[in-house]
């Protein structure tokens, strides 16, 4: 019959690696000034860490939030980033930093919305 998996894995090799995420280190524990602590949740997992805001651009969010979330797109083509309180939409993975997207340091809880 025809296989179950709704992925097309025509031309993907068998079991293909999760591709690697080379993501910027986590502030070190005493550091407090430009910190973020993100949180993001979708398709049932969440994702935890700290971000320098300056150091950290939004191709790297969109990034860890795609492996965190098993969402096997690390380009951020097929989701967006949501904020509820007040709603923000962040959908460009970019290049600029989180602080000139508009997330400072603090807390800040994401939801994925699929495209």
């Amino acid at each position: 019959g025809p296989p179950k998996s709704s992925q097309e894995s025509s031309d993907m090799p068998e079991a293909a690696p999760t591709p690697a995420v080379d993501l910027p280190d986590e502030p070190p524990a005493d550091q407090k000034e430009n910190v973020c602590t993100v949180q993001i949740r979708g398709d049932g997992a969440t994702g935890r860490r700290r971000f320098d805001i300056k150091a950290t651009t939004m191709k790297d969010l969109f990034a860890f939030a795609s492996v965190s979330c098993n969402l096997n797109d690390v380009e951020g083509k097929s989701f967006r980033l949501v904020t509820r309180f007040p709603r923000r939409i962040f959908e460009d993975a970019n290049d600029a930093n989180l602080e000139e997207a508009g997330i400072g340091q603090g807390q800040e809880m994401f939801m994925v919305e699929r495209l």
